[in-house]
């Protein structure tokens, strides 16, 4: 009687291909995994800034709570938006990536500035910082943790929206 199958050194082969495969692939898709979340967090953040600076047009002033402006998750989630005050926007582990800081004469005045956080950033925050200074148009392309980026609503700016 003659039986149909395959052979243990079939079967044998067919197993490590599958593991060589899984170990190309796996790290693949890791790494695509983080360049999503870096594009997600970075869109919020270009849009936080594009939503400060809608708000300001429309009204004349910032609101008096960040809430008020986005519903971008932010930390504290209630900031009061007063004169100095910081927006922290953090990557998915919670480690600082990116602060929004209030700035200029008056609150009326429309000026925030941009800057990179943390001292060694996730891939995912580089991600991040590099998609924000893009936006930005920022000299290199990303945000650095040492020199902030002014923006300015109300008047003179490096940047238009």
């Amino acid at each position: 009687m003659k039986r149909s199958g395959f052979t243990m050194i079939e079967l044998i082969f067919v197993i490590v291909i599958l593991g060589i495969l899984a170990a190309v692939a796996i790290p693949k898709l890791a790494a695509t995994r983080d360049d999503a979340k870096s594009a997600t967090r970075g869109g919020e953040v270009t849009g936080l800034i594009k939503e400060m600076g809608a708000y300001y047009t429309a009204h004349g002033t910032l609101a008096a709570d960040i809430k008020d402006i986005t519903n971008v998750k932010n930390e504290p989630s209630a900031t009061p938006l007063v004169q100095g005050s910081t927006v922290d926007l953090n990557d998915s582990t919670g480690a600082a990536c990116v602060r929004i800081t209030v700035g200029g004469a008056v609150i009326n005045d429309g000026n925030i500035s941009v800057i990179g956080m943390g001292a060694s950033p996730s891939g995912e925050c580089k991600g991040v910082r590099r998609m924000v200074g893009t936006a930005l148009h920022i000299s290199g392309n990303e945000l650095n943790t040492t020199t902030a980026f002014p923006i300015a609503f109300g008047g003179d700016s490096n940047i238009t929206f």
